[in-house]
């Protein structure tokens, strides 16, 4: 039997919603669903933005297709029963143009029930779709480096279950901090079930910083109908006050069509099934509304594929549990799913970028800058894809011409900065370096790369002063080699004079041994003097030219003379932090508020830097 259509369910507003469906003419033992099936709204979407959509460079590096604010999705989360005056029968709407990985769906959502904020409990149960961005390398790369791996930071579980809490790491027990949005919506939909204010947000603007990835699906919001008076459909078996039925309607900022969208149109309808179990609530729809919906370039070709196929019906869901009782400590074995027959599975690539496919990402971009030329995005991208293979002259060209289109574009000079470092230019790396750096201190948008950009431009500081300490023992060993070979020639000179005064008879063999040993005495001196005027800068004294880096300030990069502390545990120099704070009241590398008032003195390493500059006070000022 095919489920109804949204629109035949009639309207998740006001208090005569009417959960009613038509039934189809017939049926068969295999049936294929009706040409009004829900998941064309999905299927037409897709096409839609193939046809119609913008072509735009994205954070992952493969550039999309994509719309902005499209028509929103319904799906009907159950049907009339077949038998009289029972509860409808609760239905999934999982997408049957291609399988999708249902298992995964309900341990995701657990997941986030749950509040757990590391990917290893899924990664533990084969579930790896967190694990790339739980991974050392990229936490390094979005300035999470004190992270352990698998830490998400305070992501969708977090948000939903602490709301407003202080994040510390995925180890911490938060029971009892923050908002419990989860626990708060249960009481609404049971005790105000009226209420316009039964809210889910996974969108926390200060935490933002702190999560590996920003949420995609970020706000729901849970609404109760009831049927009107007289009305059999929706009321319970015993006659008495009808059900209220379930609404959700979820609101989602990213989506990924070939992949993300399918898992978020289950995860959230299921989601509803769970409330509705507990609250003793008849599940009604799920609509989903998207901001920016995009198909990936490298899934272009596998969604037309699946365009091709026809729908076939929704499977029906059963939970395995007493309704009523806790939303916590379900299993996912405690959801049954019957009748799910969809078409063969479709292989869709998660980004090049994170598949580390960084040749196909780079012809991907090459294509979408044939197409348009102006955008400095295209250019960063593909020279993030480049610096990734190695190709550091052509990451040069690509940064070049991003930065000719948008001179303050910070992602171009930190690329170029790693492009030239990696050919062996330091300077020139430290000055793009520094241009990143101060772009984005001087920012007023959080950003993740702070951290990093510092990190690096130290790098390329402690490059140019290697370079600069090899060419001064360079040119040290060189002027000390001219020296001794100057002194090796006056000793000859005084040596071939002596033979000549004793071929002119002014003293014998005796008498000649005797003046050479003193020319010889006397250049074996000035060889010695020499020798330990330069042993100053010989390399057993090299170790008190080196910089520790905790001694550094992250503003200016130079040493410091009066290191203050900030909140964050964070160390500048004064006059760098109070010049900054002027101009942007903000810790340049977490990016917290902070204020002059809340700047300490560091005396312990105030001690340090004292101590450095007694030993160091010469080379040190040139540093």
């Amino acid at each position: 039997m095919a489920p109804p259509s949204a629109a035949e369910i009639g309207p998740a507003s006001g208090p005569d919603v009417i959960l009613e469906a038509k039934r189809p003419i017939e049926s068969s033992p295999n049936p294929q669903a009706s040409p009004d099936h829900e998941e064309h709204q999905y299927l037409d979407l897709i096409r839609d933005i193939l046809e119609n959509g913008e072509h735009r460079p994205d954070r992952t590096g493969t550039g999309t297709y994509s719309l902005f604010a499209p028509p929103q999705l319904r799906f009907a989360l159950s049907r009339p029963s077949s038998q009289p005056n029972a509860e409808p029968t609760p239905i999934l709407p999982l997408l049957t143009t291609k399988r999708v990985f249902l298992r995964a769906v309900i341990a995701e959502l657990l997941w986030f029930v749950a509040g757990c904020t590391s990917s290893k409990p899924l990664s533990d149960q084969g579930i790896k779709i967190w694990d790339g961005n739980g991974s050392r390398e990229y936490l390094d790369s979005v300035g999470l480096s004190h992270r352990e791996e698998g830490d998400l930071g305070p992501v969708y579980g977090f948000q939903w279950r602490h709301f407003g809490a202080e994040y510390v790491d995925a180890r911490t027990d938060y029971t009892g901090q923050g908002v419990d949005q989860l626990a708060d919506i249960m009481d609404k939909l049971k005790n105000k079930p009226y209420d316009r204010r039964i809210i889910l947000s996974a969108w926390n603007p200060a935490d933002l910083t702190k999560m590996a990835l920003p949420p995609c699906h970020m706000f729901a919001q849970f609404y109760v109908s009831f049927a009107r008076p007289g009305d059999k459909q929706a009321a319970h078996a015993e006659g008495k006050r009808p059900k209220g039925i379930l609404h959700c309607i979820l609101y989602q900022r990213s989506c990924d069509m070939g992949l993300g969208v399918p898992f978020n149109i289950a995860s959230y309808a299921l989601l509803t099934h769970m409330l509705a179990h507990v609250c003793d609530l008849i599940p009604g729809t799920f609509t989903h509304t998207m901001g920016d919906a995009h198909v990936y370039l490298d899934h272009v070709d596998a969604l037309k594929v699946q365009l091709e196929r026809e729908p076939k019906d929704f499977p029906e869901l059963e939970i395995s549990r007493q309704k009523g009782g806790s939303i916590d400590g379900w299993d996912v074995g405690d959801f049954v799913v019957k009748g799910y027959n969809p078409h063969k599975g479709i292989a869709m690539k998660m980004s090049c970028f994170k598949n580390g496919e960084y040749a196909e990402a780079e012809m991907l971009y090459g294509h979408a800058i044939q197409k348009n030329s102006s955008s400095p995005i295209l250019y960063t991208n593909r020279a993030n894809a480049r610096l990734k293979l190695g190709k550091y002259n052509a990451v040069i060209d690509d940064c070049i011409r991003s930065i000719e289109v948008s001179k303050d574009n910070l992602k171009a000079y930190y690329f170029l900065a790693q492009a030239q470092f990696e050919l062996h230019h330091p300077n020139e790396a430290l000055t793009s370096a520094i241009t990143a750096y101060n772009l984005c201190a001087s920012s007023h948008t959080a950003t993740s790369n702070a951290f990093s950009i510092a990190t690096y431009v130290l790098k390329c500081k402690k490059a140019k002063w290697d370079l600069r300490e090899r060419d001064r023992l360079r040119r040290r060993n060189a002027l000390l080699n001219e020296l001794e070979t100057k002194l090796e020639q006056d000793r000859n000179t005084d040596f071939s004079d002596i033979e000549e005064r004793q071929r002119a008879g002014e003293f014998g063999d005796i008498g000649a041994k005797e003046e050479k040993d003193l020319v010889k005495k006397a250049f074996e001196d000035k060889i010695t003097e020499l020798r330990n005027i330069f042993a100053i800068a010989d390399p057993t004294n090299m170790a008190l030219r080196e910089v520790p880096d905790y001694l550094i300030d992250t503003i200016s990069f130079e040493i410091m003379h009066d290191p203050v502390i900030t909140k964050t545990g964070q160390s500048y120099e004064r006059a760098t932090i109070v010049e900054h704070l002027k101009r942007n009241p903000t810790d340049p590398l977490s990016r917290t508020p902070l204020v002059v008032g809340e700047l300490r003195q560091n005396v312990a390493l105030k001690k340090a830097c004292d101590d450095f500059w007694e030993q160091n006070s010469g080379w040190a000022y040139d540093w």
